[in-house]
């Protein structure tokens, strides 16, 4: 990923970058049409992360973070992953009049979604929630810190 983009990315105001990523899944997927899905798996989360036995493995949760960093930290991962792909389009793309405010977004939905070849949510056989992983992420990984931020803000450790 070039340095101008870490920057832009970076810069980005909480609604731009919750913008910014939900344009990337809509071109993807359209997946931001149907907000009772996005708010169903984002309602999972905090059984996930309890259930989870080694989530613990990736860093403590991120207390501090908020929807927008954890949004800025996907788009910083989804940029390095494909670095010709969408993320620098939607960082410089002007919102559209009348958009749904970004705040309302299901943000812990939106981050699921958006690494779900890489991290899913998944229920057991027992009716738990948890999470499974395609190639578990290292402990200092740029996707080890978007899952302690993910953590933090929906899995009970806020500070």
């Amino acid at each position: 990923m070039s340095s101008d983009l870490t920057g832009e990315i970076s810069r980005l105001s909480d609604e731009d970058a919750i913008a910014a990523l939900a344009f990337i899944l809509e071109l993807e997927d359209g997946t931001t049409d149907d907000m009772k899905d996005l708010e169903a798996v984002q309602d999972h989360l905090p059984e996930a992360f309890a259930q989870t036995p080694d989530v613990s493995e990736f860093g403590a949760p991120d207390g501090d973070a908020g929807p927008g960093d954890l949004a800025r930290a996907t788009l910083a991962y989804l940029a390095e992953q494909e670095p010709d792909g969408p993320v620098g389009e939607a960082v410089r793309r002007r919102r559209p009049v009348g958009q749904r405010d970004p705040l309302s977004l299901a943000v812990g939905g939106l981050i699921v979604l958006a690494l779900k070849s890489e991290i899913q949510l998944k229920r057991t056989s027992t009716g738990k929630w948890t999470f499974s992983y395609h190639l578990k992420p290292t402990r200092d990984s740029s996707l080890a810190a978007i899952f302690t931020k993910l953590w933090g803000l929906y899995g009970g450790g806020r500070s």
